[in-house]
């Protein structure tokens, strides 16, 4: 409950009203002292009632003046001017402006609302660009066979990653296989992932061509700038380069040149 602070546009605030019609009060006119939440904006009260509660604070007692509409539904009120005598109680909950804006920059780095507003929107438009460029990958066609080297490159990698966990568990290789993937054995395990293995070296190989294509490479400065250098030493920079290639550089340039409508 906030009782400091001005009443602005879409607040929710809690108030208390006493209504009349030629210095009589009518019945259902009044709060009788219980207190409502209204939200301006939003809550739909006669003609302006709320809009006239906005750059009021709380504590303030004051009157607004309004007009029952002709329809109104009830005789004594239809069409009828009529004086609310206003209580501020208090401004609901929600967190103000400025509190906002202080939360925001300890917890994402953003000065204020716009600016998180602005990167989420930009994230949800590179959400759409990566879908466009993950489909275009996956669209692509090899001529002729699939190379031997190119699904090793992909295993080897797939069992440099099983087996990097094993070693941080302090397990033996097909014992942790056995228990992360419920397969007894690393034959099971590349059978059973087979189809996965060739639409990975398509995807690579897709990738690669663009790269190629278009003369698109990565630094090692790249890789030990990005979130995967403490895996250099498992996989070694050729690996890491490519890794980055694959999964930065090429996406980037699809990204940044692809045109959505």
């Amino acid at each position: 409950r906030l009782t400091d602070g001005v009443i602005k546009d879409g607040d929710t605030v809690n108030i208390d009203y006493v209504g009349s019609v030629d210095g009589v009060e009518f019945p259902g006119g009044s709060t009788n002292g219980g207190g409502t939440y209204v939200t301006i904006g939003v809550t739909n009260y006669i003609d302006d009632f709320l809009e006239q509660l906005i750059g009021h604070k709380p504590g303030e007692n004051f009157d607004i003046e309004v007009t029952f509409p002709e329809n109104y539904g009830q005789t004594n009120l239809n069409g009828k001017d009529a004086v609310f005598n206003i209580t501020v109680n208090f401004i609901q909950g929600g967190i103000r402006e400025e509190r906002l804006n202080e939360i925001i920059l300890a917890n994402y780095g953003f000065a204020n609302v716009e600016e998180l507003t602005a990167d989420i929107e930009k994230w949800a438009v590179n959400k759409q660009k990566t879908a466009f460029f993950n489909e275009l990958i996956r669209k692509s066609e090899l001529k002729g066979e699939l190379p031997q080297s190119v699904l090793d490159y992909i295993i080897c990698a797939d069992l440099v990653f099983y087996k990097s966990y094993a070693d941080k568990a302090e397990m033996d290789l097909e014992l942790f296989l056995l228990g992360y993937e419920n397969v007894p054995s690393v034959e099971t395990l590349l059978a059973s992932k087979s189809e996965y293995y060739k639409e990975s070296a398509l995807f690579c190989l897709a990738i690669q061509a663009i790269a190629e294509l278009e003369g698109l490479s990565a630094s090692e400065e790249a890789v030990l700038d990005s979130d995967i250098a403490p895996y250099l030493e498992s996989y070694g920079m050729p690996y890491l380069k490519q890794y980055v290639i694959q999964t930065e550089v090429v996406p980037d340039f699809i990204i940044n040149n692809a045109v959505i409508n």
